[in-house]
């Protein structure tokens, strides 16, 4: 999950912007005195590039993958190549307003700011005319040309995240060095663009088809990686329903064979935080003699249970037993007009069940998160579940008591304190051990 945010955050639309603006107005105050081109042929490929550039990192921009892979560079790569100052800065600039993710990686968060961007485009561009061709001619210079400007376009652009990013941070710093190997492909893909160019025996019409083949790949890369991020949520989802179907089934075996009250309601807490968020734990119960709800267990994450007995006042837990429904709250502090009593903190969010017995209230379940809107629909349902086997535990663990103590005394009745016996009797005799009985 951290390492698809590195990819999905980014500025706020207007400052996403900013850099691809002021490349542009740096391009075309360049361009008015110094054109990219003599003839129509160069304004051509300079629209050519810019459009490619522009559609491919739109494309990228919109897929919510965190491995996506982004062509855009390729056009711009090209263009700083090809044409003279300012093509590169203007084709740049096309990327940027397209989509900034597309052309530059992740956000705020974990990529280059909108200074570096910038920064970044003039650097290269002036690297580009001073880069010498180390005395070799022909297409291998053009090569050694385009992958010397990639590294340089990449490495300065992604450090801006890398410093930023903590030296521990690997999942980060393993985003970034995938990126820079597998994005390696616009080095070649440039190199066929700048020959489309350059090329004196390839026709003037190999541009527009070579780039709109290039985006035709960026098209199709989107779109086997939005299925792809699709195809992985909906396992992950399935990978959840699963645990949490085993959860409820070892929920249910476990919980239903105990008539320990203290040791079901423990069970119904460890098993809950298992699958959901919570930072306190609470059951109360309905006392058979005056029908009102008291608080039994209450539970803070990292802390000891408190099992103080307290009465729950007229609030969202009374509402949900009377009313018979499970409640759901994003924000406990929009509630202070009933904020619950059987939480110690009344803020985040909550689920408050009701403890259903053949339609009987034999009390409530809460749980509670500090953070606001942690739960959603189906958490409830789950909750819900959890609640309907914790209440018919709960429920034989209470029969059980009252056969097994006296109401007025506390103390175990007579049939028990029979069975017990002859259990130990029973037991001394297996494994021959002493057995002596006081009263």
């Amino acid at each position: 999950a951290r390492e698809t945010d590195v990819y999905d955050r980014d500025h706020p639309s207007w400052k996403a912007a900013a850099p691809g603006i002021g490349l542009l107005s740096v391009g075309i105050a360049i361009a008015s005195v110094r054109p990219p081109g003599s003839d129509v042929r160069g304004w051509a490929a300079l629209a050519v590039l810019a459009a490619g550039a522009a559609a491919a990192s739109a494309l990228a921009s919109r897929v919510p993958a965190s491995s996506v892979l982004r062509l855009a560079p390729a056009f711009v790569l090209a263009a700083l190549v090809a044409l003279p100052l300012p093509g590169g800065i203007l084709v740049a600039g096309a990327a940027l307003l397209a989509g900034r993710r597309g052309f530059v990686g992740p956000g705020s968060d974990g990529g280059p700011s909108g200074s570096v961007v910038f920064a970044t485009v003039l650097v290269v561009q002036t690297a580009a005319m001073l880069i010498p061709r180390l005395g070799v001619d022909g297409a291998l210079a053009t090569a050694i040309h385009i992958g010397v400007l990639y590294l340089l376009l990449q490495g300065i652009a992604w450090s801006g995240g890398w410093l930023r990013a903590s030296r521990s941070d690997e999942v980060v710093h393993r985003a970034f060095g995938r990126a820079m190997t597998h994005e390696a492909v616009a080095i070649p893909l440039a190199w066929v663009l700048v020959l489309a160019m350059s090329h004196p025996e390839i026709p003037a019409g190999a541009l527009p088809v070579v780039a709109g083949l290039a985006v035709l790949a960026a098209w199709a890369t989107a779109s086997i990686e939005s299925a792809d991020a699709e195809l992985r949520t909906v396992n992950d989802d399935l990978a959840a329903r699963v645990t949490e179907l085993a959860t409820l089934h070892a929920t249910g075996r476990e919980i239903v064979s105990s008539l320990d009250l203290r040791r079901v309601i423990t069970i119904a807490d460890r098993e809950c935080r298992k699958i959901l968020d919570i930072d306190e734990f609470s059951i109360a119960l309905t006392d058979p003699e005056t029908s009102r709800l008291r608080t039994v267990y209450r539970r803070r994450r990292g802390a000891s249970p408190d099992e103080t007995d307290a009465v729950v006042r007229p609030g969202l837990e009374t509402g949900a037993a009377a009313e018979r429904t499970p409640v759901r709250i994003d924000d406990l502090s929009s509630r202070l007009a009933a904020p619950p009593t059987m939480f110690f903190d009344v803020s985040g969010s909550a689920m408050i069940v009701p403890l259903l017995v053949e339609n009987r209230v034999v009390g409530v379940l809460g749980v509670r998160c500090d953070r606001t809107a942690a739960y959603d629909d189906h958490r409830l349902s789950f909750l819900t579940t959890i609640a309907q086997q914790a209440a018919v535990a709960i429920e034989n663990a209470r029969h059980y008591r009252m056969a097994t103590l006296d109401s007025l005394t506390g103390l175990f009745l007579r049939d028990y304190f029979f069975r017990r016996v002859e259990e130990e009797f029973h037991r001394a005799q297996r494994y021959r051990a002493p057995f002596a009985l006081l009263m």
